[in-house]
């Protein structure tokens, strides 16, 4: 949910900047440049940070999955 919703106002930030700085001051060249290199770092850096928190979460979800697995098993295990 979280990540949906960093995802989200980042593209909001993007359509911002384009629709209030970009078109406005009519950026060209270079200037226009490293504007859209900044805003495809900041993406990919943005979407990085995200994928490492959601990959964090599904090993924590696969290891306490096993986890409780593990441990129905051995207490079904141990009845008569």
């Amino acid at each position: 949910m979280i990540d949906c919703f960093y995802i989200s106002v980042w593209v909001v930030g993007v359509w911002a900047t384009d629709k209030y700085v970009v078109t406005p001051l009519a950026l060209k060249g270079v200037d226009k440049l490293a504007l859209d290199i900044f805003q495809w770092v900041s993406g990919i850096a943005t979407l990085f940070t995200l994928l490492v928190y959601t990959v964090r979460d599904l090993w924590f979800i696969a290891v306490r999955t096993w986890s409780e697995m593990k441990e129905v098993n051995n207490v079904s295990q141990k009845k008569p």
